[in-house]
């Protein structure tokens, strides 16, 4: 019986399988890097031990630092969670030679699967289809396979998942720009850089089956989810059941998975993954872990998965059988995420300075006030699960939770997951994976009652420092805000652009003419954070005085957008460049990032060289021409 749990892993991952843990009455340890000594599971675990600096290769992803927190904490078992060494066959080899319980699969069936070439050809072996693809070759080898076989085409990491070292390419040209900076982002992911190719099939479903084997050789499936909405080969959107898909198509889904995972004498949760037409279904890969998306299953099972995890680990017997899994309603998730749908999904970091999850959904998050979300790890913070009778309540209910959860100090997704979600195409169910790439979305103007909000808030605290006193000023006060119009404000009579607002603001309470909204605001370096049922937004406040003459500044160099890793240089002190050339390429939360020119120049000056760790804002490339903010990132 398992009743000390090392838990290797961080964030919101790491909590799930705490709260499993903890209702279940087994001891529970984190391992933690020193980024992460003041995150929520450091704080809610029994017992945390650090095992390492920020980097993830010096702390979550070394096998010796967490085999030796395990001993310390007199661990019977280790869960890996998922990601970071989830699906490291060697990790798994080394817990169980450790004398520890590994809870998932065992190592030899983890390196059998956990290279995408070698589980195709099973798959082939067994007549589970797969996309025709080539096997893992070097540079050449793939350019001659395109060459051969025709575009477009997607190359992939052999020992890849979660989107990472993934490209959907159409030419030569493209295909040979992209082999080097996808054999780095897998070497780094996955500790492996294999690449193979895959023909690339046309806006096809990605539909994926829960299995969960014991040890007494039963297999079952637990339905399966729709993970079509994605961007940049990542999830953000999963459902169960999936709408609009044929019976057929779903019995020949669980059937291969199930024979999969008898084939390769599988045990613990998994998941069998494809890619599916209207009349055909392709295996893509098999996670021999738990799944980020796994709550929307349990969500209309009414299973904990990490228990069933557990259970198996303990050599316990499936205690129901196929017939008595049964799917109940429909449920739908949403992936929170540290980024700026605004400039191309660009990672952000800050310090949360509001977190209000909405309190009638399901939120498994590692984050709470005064959280740090850096640029070691991925962005993903945080998952809001909706369950509903029938799809239509759930997407309500979803929208509902996310319009109320308040995430403020760092700029994040949820505007863009719910305009996504009210899409008329999303709401009917006709989804596929390049739905979200070809999707219109435009941030979001700031609203009138959004700036009035603003301007009302900072008046309050600039009146009353201690924000305890309303704020009338007797004589005419003059407000902005970076790229907004000004706001005249006295005895609570607010005028923008000519037109007047009766605004009444208590810390909570906005009141325009009479209409009553919640809004709540937060204030950082004299950035002011507001969130109303519109949405969020973030506005820099200029001084009074002088008033500023323009919201942006020319410049001579570009900037750092968020702290990262310089990983490639594409060009030398010198050289001429267009507007939108590649000039260098900056790592941050597991993922790399472009840096172009804004306009035709003159390369003056390379500050830094590669390998170099900047810091936000930092001049990164000088440029002999004036030069707007970086705009291809």
């Amino acid at each position: 019986m398992i009743r000390t749990l090392l838990i290797a892993n961080r964030g919101e991952i790491a909590c799930r399988i705490l709260a499993t843990c903890h209702r279940l009455g087994i001891r529970a340890v984190v391992v933690y890097s020193e980024a992460d000594a003041g995150s929520l599971a450091v704080r809610t675990a029994d017992e945390a031990i650090c095992i390492g600096p920020a980097p993830a290769a010096e702390s979550y992803l070394n096998i010796d630092s967490v085999l030796n927190a395990a001993r310390l904490c007199g661990a019977d078992a280790v869960h890996p969670g998922y990601g970071f060494l989830a699906e490291n066959a060697e990790f798994a080899r080394r817990v169980v030679e450790a004398g520890l319980v590994f809870v998932g699969p065992k190592p030899e069936v983890i390196a059998q699967m956990g290279s995408k070439v070698a589980a195709r050809a099973l798959c082939q072996q067994i007549e589970v289809p797969v996309i025709p693809g080539s096997g893992a070759t070097d540079d050449a080898g793939l350019l001659s396979w395109a060459e051969q076989h025709g575009y477009p085409v997607m190359l992939k990491a052999s020992a890849g998942g979660g989107g990472k070292g993934m490209r959907r390419l159409t030419d030569t040209q493209a295909l040979s720009a992209a082999l080097s900076s996808t054999r780095r982002e897998a070497e780094k992911a996955f500790g492996s850089d294999a690449l193979y190719l895959e023909r690339a099939l046309d806006r096809p479903r990605h539909l994926e089956v829960q299995i969960i084997s014991d040890h007494f050789g039963h297999h079952l499936h637990l339905g399966v989810r729709d993970c079509s909405l994605q961007r940049r080969h990542q999830k953000i959107i999963e459902e169960c059941p999936p709408t609009g898909v044929s019976s057929e198509i779903l019995s020949c889904l669980t059937a291969a998975a199930l024979k999969l995972a008898n084939v390769v004498g599988y045990t613990s949760v998994g998941t069998v993954e494809f890619l599916v037409t209207e009349t055909e279904y392709f295996f893509l890969e098999m996670n021999t872990r738990l799944q980020v998306e796994h709550p929307v299953t349990e969500a209309v099972t009414g299973l904990d998965l990490v228990e069933l995890q557990l259970l198996i680990a303990e050599d316990t017997r499936l205690p129901f059988r196929q017939d008595q899994v049964i799917i109940r309603g429909h449920a739908v998730e949403a992936r929170i995420a540290c980024e700026d749908p605004g400039t191309g999904f660009l990672p952000a970091t800050g310090a949360v300075l509001v977190w209000e999850p909405a309190f009638r959904a399901r939120v498994d998050t590692g984050i709470d006030r005064g959280s740090v979300a850096g640029p070691h790890y991925d962005s993903m913070v945080a998952k809001i699960i909706c369950w509903g009778d029938d799809r239509g309540a759930a997407l309500r209910r979803l929208d509902w939770s996310l319009a109320n959860t308040v995430f403020l100090g760092v700029r994040n997704n949820i505007d863009f997951l719910r305009a996504l979600l009210r899409d008329p195409i999303v709401q009917t169910g006709d989804l596929n994976t390049e739905f979200v790439e070809a999707w219109s979305y435009s941030t979001p103007t700031v609203s009138r009652r959004q700036l009035l909000a603003a301007a009302a808030a900072r008046q309050f605290v600039e009146a009353d420092g201690r924000g305890e006193a309303p704020a009338l000023a007797a004589f005419p006060v003059c407000l902005e805000f970076v790229g907004q119009p000004a706001v005249r404000i006295i005895n609570g009579l607010y005028t923008v652009e000519q037109e007047q607002y009766q605004v009444e603001y208590r810390p909570g309470t906005l009141v325009v003419d009479g209409h009553r909204f919640p809004v709540t605001v937060a204030e950082y370096d004299n950035t002011w954070w507001i969130h109303t049922p519109e949405g969020t937004v973030d506005l820099v406040a200029c001084p009074r005085h002088p008033v500023p003459q323009s919201s942006t500044a020319a410049g001579h160099s570009l900037k750092a957008p968020m702290p990262g890793k310089l990983v490639e240089v594409l060009v030398q002190v010198g050289d001429s460049v267009s507007a939108d050339q590649p000039l260098l390429k900056l790592e941050a939360m597991k993922m790399e990032h472009i840096i172009c020119a804004p306009n035709d120049g003159v390369v003056e000056s390379l500050p830094f060289a590669l390998g170099d760790q900047v810091k936000a804002g930092a001049e990164l490339v000088g440029l002999s021409a004036t030069l707007t903010e970086p705009k291809d990132l």
